[in-house]
């Protein structure tokens, strides 16, 4: 488990990332809206494989998808690839940045799911969690793995959440479980 703090959050809004902060919708549930402020075909779009130096990891958007990320220039704290055509219901959501306390900063609470277990993540292991609600009559269905990767005297946070509706969950499952198995971190 990984503590964010609020530094993080506001820096990641400021510096133009599409990262909505974290807040459920509902019953602590996220929508594709509600977790990444984008919407498919705007931003920097990622095919195939993508690797960032600077948080030192590679990714491989599965064929047929694309990522969208920030807009072109914005600082890269990471995409989301839309899994439907329609309006976005189903989406896998990767937020990456690195951990920042400073001495002044107010504590700032802990993520209070209950990972359900340690899962592969690439090359690496994480926690993954799953909350389960129903938002405008939708019934949905997030999973959620978290890690934190020490470099340095930095720490990188990664989340990779998965936002579908229980009616697909099945088949976006799987598709998010290539995109993990393909995650790689120096």
């Amino acid at each position: 488990m990984f503590k964010p703090t609020a530094f993080v959050r506001v820096t990641i809004l400021l510096a133009g990332a599409h990262w909505s902060g974290g807040q459920p919708v509902s019953s602590g549930v996220f929508t594709c809206g509600s977790i990444w402020l984008g919407q498919p075909g705007t931003g920097v779009a990622y095919k195939g494989t993508l690797r960032n130096s600077d948080y030192g990891f590679s990714a491989v958007i599965p064929r047929g998808y694309t990522g969208w990320g920030a807009g072109e220039g914005a600082p890269f704290h990471g995409f989301a690839i839309y899994l439907d055509d329609s309006y976005p219901r189903s989406c896998v959501v990767f937020q990456i940045g690195r951990k920042v306390d400073l001495p002044d900063d107010p504590s700032s609470p802990t993520v209070s799911s209950v990972p359900e277990k340690v899962v592969k993540v690439g090359n690496r292991r994480g926690s993954k969690s799953r909350a389960k609600g129903v938002i405008d009559g939708v019934d949905y269905e997030n999973t959620t793995v978290n890690l934190a990767l020490p470099r340095g005297a930095d720490t990188i946070l990664v989340t990779v959440t998965l936002v579908t509706p229980r009616e697909h969950a099945r088949t976006n499952q799987r598709i998010f479980g290539s995109f993990l198995s393909e995650l790689r971190f120096q």
